[in-house]
């Protein structure tokens, strides 16, 4: 994780490998095929949303 102050905002970064499984279509064990980030923006109105969850529900790599 990676935090900095830049006087009028906030900003941390968080990078994790995510394990996919062979439902996917990737095969049987467990892969690191990306990685996911996000970055929001001071008043982006997005906050409280679970971002990361909202993509892995949407996203047609994630079914």
């Amino acid at each position: 994780m990676t935090e900095r102050d830049t006087g009028d905002t906030w900003e941390r970064a968080a990078m994790k490998p995510q394990s996919e499984t062979g439902s996917s279509g990737w095969g049987s064990g467990a892969t690191r095929k990306h990685v996911h980030s996000v970055i929001r923006t001071p008043n982006g109105n997005d906050y409280g949303r679970e971002l990361l969850r909202q993509h892995c529900l949407t996203s047609p790599h994630h079914r």
